[in-house]
């Protein structure tokens, strides 16, 4: 389970918001993958939800590439 496996790494210290070699966050990671569930966790604990990688781009961005709509709501959600 992709949230019990992050649970774990939060709790053990990783910087929730840490960045891969691309600049992607979880966040992003979680936005590209559709996976709304992981993204409403995220959120929950205090990811930045307009944070951008490299190129600019943010989870918003990725979600709606992805064309999920429920990412999109959430994220919208988050920056109000």
């Amino acid at each position: 389970d992709n949230i019990a496996a992050v649970s774990h790494l939060l709790d053990a210290k990783a910087e929730i918001d840490s960045m891969s070699c691309l600049g992607k966050t979880p966040l992003m990671f979680a936005a590209s993958n559709g996976n709304a569930e992981l993204m409403e966790f995220l959120l929950v604990v205090g990811a930045k939800f307009n944070q951008g990688d490299f190129n600019h781009f943010t989870s918003l961005s990725y979600a709606c590439q992805e064309g999920n709509a429920r990412c999109v709501e959430l994220l919208l959600q988050a920056s109000t």
